[in-house]
């Protein structure tokens, strides 16, 4: 039973993965978490000495690790990076192993949350020359349908608490 939970960098992920771990007497684990244990360094620092192709790479090792064969079935929640789904190996891996849920902000939304994130520096280097705002919409457009098409199931986050995310998505995932 995995639960993969997709979207770009400030849509809530890695705040709305463990609530819903609880919710379902499961746990759940951060891709990201898992490139830096595996690099030894912070993503940033991957990003900046290596490259993202090198970051890529930890990427879909981790996605690997949670999604082959040693899980023993019981719930996980699985907060992929923001990139993740964009690639076609990692998405075979994740639509073979279970289900896929895209949280879904505005611009305005997933900057704020970006902006208020006090390890956004760490997990979150700049993607494009224009950082900020403009990177969002840049990367949004670029992303969304990729988000759609690879989701079983799509929620709003603009206007709802992270509480109310995970419930809508854990009535969906039991339903």
């Amino acid at each position: 039973m995995l639960l993969f939970l997709s979207g770009y960098r400030g849509s809530g992920k890695s705040t709305i993965a463990p609530l819903i771990a609880e919710m379902v007497d499961g746990d759940w684990v951060d891709t990201d978490d898992l490139v830096q244990v595996s690099a030894e360094q912070p993503i940033s620092q991957i990003f900046a000495e290596a490259g993202e192709a090198e970051f890529r790479q930890f990427e879909h090792q981790a996605i690997r690790s949670v999604a082959g064969p040693t899980n023993d079935g019981s719930p996980l929640v699985v907060s992929l990076g923001g990139g993740a789904i964009t690639f076609e190996n990692n998405r075979e891996l994740i639509a073979g192993s279970g289900k896929t849920v895209y949280l879904r902000g505005t611009v305005d939304t997933l900057w704020q949350h970006i902006n208020t994130d006090p390890v956004s520096g760490d997990k979150r280097p700049d993607l494009t020359d224009q950082g900020g705002r403009a990177e969002v919409q840049q990367m949004l457009e670029v992303r969304s349908e990729i988000y759609e098409s690879s989701s079983d199931f799509q929620i709003d986050i603009d206007s709802s608490t992270p509480e109310e995310i995970a419930k809508a998505i854990v009535a969906w995932w039991r339903g």
